[in-house]
């Protein structure tokens, strides 16, 4: 089985929205978030269910990437 990585990025409105709806009812955990405050990136590990092919309900495993953070907040329950 060979890797295969994709890019989805994001410029305007609709590109938002493809991304909205991949990652739509997908889960992380806390410890795969990341913030990279020296290159000012923020890091989302996801599992998510692969809307874009044939295979209905595989599950894959994504990592959503957001540049230009200036700063994150944590909320604590």
């Amino acid at each position: 089985m060979s890797k295969y990585l994709a890019k989805i990025i994001a410029n305007d409105q609709e590109g938002l929205q493809m991304i909205s709806a991949c990652v739509s009812g997908s889960k992380t955990k806390v410890n795969n978030i990341k913030y990279l405050a020296s290159s000012k990136v923020f890091l989302l590990s996801i599992e998510r269910i692969k809307i874009e092919s044939d295979q209905i309900n595989k599950k894959i495993n994504s990592i959503c990437r957001f540049d230009f953070v200036d700063r994150v907040k944590s909320k604590k329950y």
